[in-house]
């Protein structure tokens, strides 16, 4: 008799299966979450609105206050997305834009945070949040640079764990992720260039968060394609982050940086810098932030894609005469 034709079933399958089976690593290690699921009309100023985030308390409030163009931070329908492997995304986004010349075009929006993140110590801290650019903003003639992203400080501007989705200085040509540690100036990546219209992830991992002798703020940017291939290829290991990951850079600063608030800013210095942010996350575990399968589920999707391989290579459905 004849068996049936095996079945092909594609990469994509495969890792849908698997983080389908997978359980995310310490869900309960995360400490902050704002996915923007406010019932507000598209286009609200977010400043005045209270926080219904996980983790956040009081109201958004504005911290520095654009003299020039037009800065605004406003809630917008519709979540950003980042495929079928992410995590689940819903509600609405913050788009936040800056258009003006000079030092003015600098808008500076911060809220509370709880006491499981107000001047705690953490021997590690990851931070994730997804962000889509309309227009990016061309670096300025002098002074401060473009900007465009978040961080946490102990609520003055001294000490600051940055987390940039961009920062573009006077000296360089094009717009790049940052990040920073402490009272040390942002450390952008060293080449490449980000392009509008496309999601990121933005990760970044902080150490020894609120303790003596600083730290070291790392920080690995995605495009979904590189995200999946991180899942599948890198078994979703956090010694992988930077072989997969489109932009990486590194700050160290022995200053000790406490924690009181969160703060976005978006600076456009010489033109229009607009994008959108959303699914915020903060936590203790690398897991609690991006989707990590289980390694047993890891296993299973190494076979899978095994025999995908095999599949491929024979080019052609196979039966067996018994």
């Amino acid at each position: 008799m004849k068996l049936p034709p095996i079945l092909v079933i594609g990469k994509s399958s495969l890792l849908a299966f698997a983080l389908a089976a997978a359980t995310l690593d310490c869900p309960a290690a995360v400490l902050v979450y704002e996915g923007y699921d406010y019932a507000l009309a598209s286009g609200t100023d977010i400043v005045g609105q209270t926080a219904i985030g996980q983790g956040l308390t009081g109201a958004y409030a504005v911290s520095t206050a654009a003299t020039n163009g037009t800065n605004t931070m406003n809630y917008v329908d519709g979540s950003l997305a980042f495929g079928d492997h992410y995590l689940p995304t819903s509600g609405g986004k913050l788009e936040m834009r800056s258009q003006g010349t000079g030092s003015g075009a600098n808008y500076i929006v911060q809220v509370g945070l709880d006491s499981a993140m107000v001047n705690t110590q953490h021997s590690v801290l990851y931070n994730s949040y997804l962000v889509n650019f309309q227009s990016l903003s061309t670096g300025p003639t002098s002074g401060s640079p473009v900007n465009f992203g978040l961080w946490l400080d102990p609520g003055t501007a001294t000490n600051r764990l940055m987390n940039m989705a961009d920062i573009r200085p006077q000296s360089v040509s094009a717009n790049r992720p940052g990040v920073r540690y402490g009272a040390s100036t942002v450390n952008t990546v060293a080449s490449g260039s980000l392009s509008t219209g496309v999601t990121y992830l933005v990760l970044a991992r902080y150490t020894n968060v609120g303790m003596a002798g600083g730290g070291t703020a790392t920080q690995f940017v995605f495009t979904l394609s590189g995200y999946e291939d991180w899942l599948t290829l890198g078994g979703g290991e956090e010694s992988t982050l930077g072989t997969y990951a489109a932009f990486t850079a590194t700050a160290t600063n022995s200053n000790k940086v406490d924690i009181g608030r969160m703060v976005f800013q978006v600076s456009g210095r010489n033109g229009t810098e607009r994008g959108y942010l959303d699914e915020i996350r903060w936590g203790t575990t690398l897991g609690s932030v991006v989707a990590i399968p289980e390694p047993a589920t890891f296993a299973l999707l190494a076979g899978g894609l095994g025999v995908l391989v095999l599949l491929r290579r024979r080019r052609s459905v196979v039966s067996f005469e018994i």
